[in-house]
């Protein structure tokens, strides 16, 4: 179905409020699993912190791969987002944690 041009622009900053609002979802969502993470990374006994990185960043992956599913929509579009950065930030804690870890 082709849209007209004023309907493309009324549904543009509907479009923007839901990635918004998918974006927070997809923190809580990261802020979710950290929680969630790290009594079972106590759990499972890791002794090695940059274990723990690894844990988060298989759930992420996890998550992402569940949200993928629905990637046309705005609201999936945004969680994928936030996943994606708590993805990249874990990786790089995960790179410290692993080369100070190799320093001593």
């Amino acid at each position: 179905m082709i849209q007209s041009a004023h309907e493309f622009v009324m549904s543009e900053p509907i479009r923007i409020l839901r990635t918004s609002l998918g974006f927070l979802l997809g923190v809580l969502l990261c802020l979710a699993g950290l929680f969630v993470c790290m009594p079972l990374a106590g759990i499972l006994g890791f002794r090695r912190e940059w274990m723990f990185a690894v844990l988060y960043g298989l759930m992420l992956l996890i998550a992402e791969g569940i949200v993928l599913r629905k990637a046309e929509s705005a609201i999936a579009q945004g969680i994928l987002i936030a996943t994606s950065f708590a993805f990249l930030m874990d990786a790089g804690l995960g790179f410290v944690l692993r080369n100070r870890l190799l320093a001593k």
